[in-house]
């Protein structure tokens, strides 16, 4: 079943909306990198306090208490900081397989075409 990238990014979206309808429970950062923020928004300063320098890595266990917009407000390290939603999604990663030259249609198919067929 193929999907398009507007569905997956309508099944991410639905799916943030039911965990965060869960507040006060912890959850854990899925990107690398994350920048803790004073408010919801890049141009927020960065709260230095928390992480390294604070900056957030994959892992780390946060207290969910509310949202806006792209924007998760939550509890760190004891330290109440601003949060991208794309932090507690795991990058989509596709999913390849090796296929033999029979499955591709023979032994005169080519390397080209081996590797069309096994992406799909």
């Amino acid at each position: 079943m193929k999907i398009t990238k507007s569905q997956l990014k309508q099944l991410i979206k639905e799916e943030l909306e039911s965990v965060l309808q869960e507040t006060s429970k912890i959850y854990s950062i899925e990107r690398a990198e994350v920048a803790a923020r004073t408010g919801p928004g890049t141009y927020f300063d960065v709260v230095k306090a928390v992480g390294k320098n604070g900056v957030l890595d994959w892992g780390t266990d946060v207290q969910f208490l509310e949202a806006k917009g792209s924007w998760i407000k939550a509890m760190v390290q004891n330290q109440e900081v601003w949060l991208p939603r794309n932090a507690f999604v795991a990058p989509v990663k596709k999913k390849h397989r090796a296929i033999s030259r029979a499955e591709a249609g023979g032994a005169g198919a080519s390397p080209a075409g081996l590797a069309s067929a096994a992406k799909g």
